[in-house]
Order: C-alpha cells, then sequence, then structure tokens
C-alpha cells in the first residue's frame, strides 16, 4: 500500500482499486466517523463515500478523492486565494443548513450540523467540486461556533506551507480569513469567537505559539477567552 498522507492519528493508504484506507495508529474505533459521512452523505452534502470499517474500527476504506487541498490550491495560485475563501464560507453555510442530530456530541447553542474542522486542508477540491473530508469532530451545534473555530484555527495554525508562499503569508492569511469569515457569517461567527478559541485551546495538538495568537484574536475581536 502507498501512504498518501499522515494525520494527527491516521495514516492513510492508497488501496489501488479507487480507495483508500484510513488507519488509526492508535487503534482508534472509526466508527463514528462512519456513521457521520454516511448520514452526511444522505443529506447530499460533499463527502467521501464510505464503503467499510475493519480490524475492529481501526481501519476505515472510503472512495478516494483525486484533487489538491484548498491549502495546496492556495500555494499554487494564491492570487486566487479570496475565492477559496469563499468556497469556504460556501461550503460552512450550505452544512449549516442542515440540522445536527441528537446523536452528535453537543456544543452549546445551536442545533445546526458543525463539521468543528472544516478549513483549506480538509477541503479537497476534486474534478466536480470540493469534498470535505476528517469528520472526527462532528458535533450539533451553533453555525457561529463552527465557523469561529475555522476562523481560529486559520489565524492561529502554523502547519507546513511551502516557501513561496511563507513570504507573503500573514497579507494571503489575512485575505482568505476576510473573504472566508465575510460568506460565511461575520457576526455569528465573532458572537461565537471566544467559545469557539475556548475549545480549541483544549486540543492537545495545537501549540503555545497558535494558542497565543487564537487568545489574541478573540480578544481583540471583543470576544475575549478564558
Amino acid at each position: 500500500m502507498e501512504l498518501l498522507a499522515q494525520g494527527r492519528d491516521c495514516d492513510v493508504y492508497d488501496l489501488g482499486d479507487g480507495t483508500v484506507l484510513r488507519r488509526s495508529r492508535s487503534k482508534h474505533d472509526q466508527a463514528f466517523e462512519a456513521r457521520v459521512l454516511a448520514h452526511v452523505a444522505a443529506a447530499g452534502f460533499p463527502v467521501p463515500a464510505v464503503h467499510e470499517l475493519r480490524a475492529g474500527g481501526r481501519d476505515l476504506v472510503m472512495e478516494k478523492v483525486q484533487g489538491p487541498t484548498m491549502l495546496e490550491a492556495i500555494e499554487r495560485r494564491p492570487w486566487k486565494v479570496a475565492a477559496h475563501g469563499r468556497l469556504l464560507g460556501d461550503l460552512h453555510r450550505r452544512l449549516h443548513e442542515l440540522p445536527g442530530p441528537d446523536w452528535l456530541p453537543a456544543v452549546p447553542g445551536g442545533d445546526r450540523l458543525c463539521h468543528f474542522d472544516l478549513h483549506p486542508l480538509n477541503v479537497i477540491l476534486a474534478p466536480d467540486g470540493p469534498v470535505v473530508i476528517d469528520w472526527t469532530n462532528a458535533c450539533r451545534g451553533p453555525a457561529g461556533a463552527d465557523v469561529g473555530r475555522a476562523w481560529a484555527l486559520m489565524a492561529g495554525a502554523e502547519g507546513p506551507v511551502g516557501f513561496p508562499l511563507r513570504l507573503v503569508l500573514d497579507p494571503i492569511r489575512r485575505r482568505l480569513i476576510d473573504a472566508f469569515v465575510d460568506r460565511a457569517g461575520r457576526e455569528e461567527a465573532r458572537e461565537h469567537l471566544g467559545l469557539a478559541v475556548e475549545l480549541t485551546l483544549l486540543d492537545p495538538n495545537i501549540g503555545e505559539r497558535e494558542k497565543a495568537s487564537m487568545r489574541a484574536l478573540a480578544a481583540a475581536e471583543g470576544r475575549p477567552a478564558d
């Protein structure tokens, strides 16, 4: 099997038959994500098709989606960053039209279906349109908290970025965020930004400099996080 990608807990392998295997290194049961993907797909939202769970849920086999991530597309053509921000905002708005089922974990203050990690690394730009991946954090809550979390992650993240983009990272980041937040709903996101940042700060994978940037964003928007 060819290793295609590595995430915080999962490795993704190409099975060579139009599917990929997503394997949890910690042997985490992926039944929850498989259920979310099936539910969202049935509602008509663009996600990879689920084929099967294996190894007691450690392995999830699903459709292989061809195309770059949105972040990769921004790196290649940074002058199109605002269009990508608007597309990301449209995906949030479309998702938040769906009610969150009762079996999802709840974030207080709303009843919308939330991805809670919907940023450019988790959007694949397939030939037929964008596809959203990595639903591990899916929950039921306010749309503004979902948008606010993506806002905070994009503002504070220090993830892998190619050298050319590093030279102009800050202005490109600002254009991406402004286009995204304006399209997704700035006022509601701002209202829930403090909560979104508080929840994000609980993530052990986020570094101290990233946390400081997120706290600064919440404070600047008048919604300081505890």
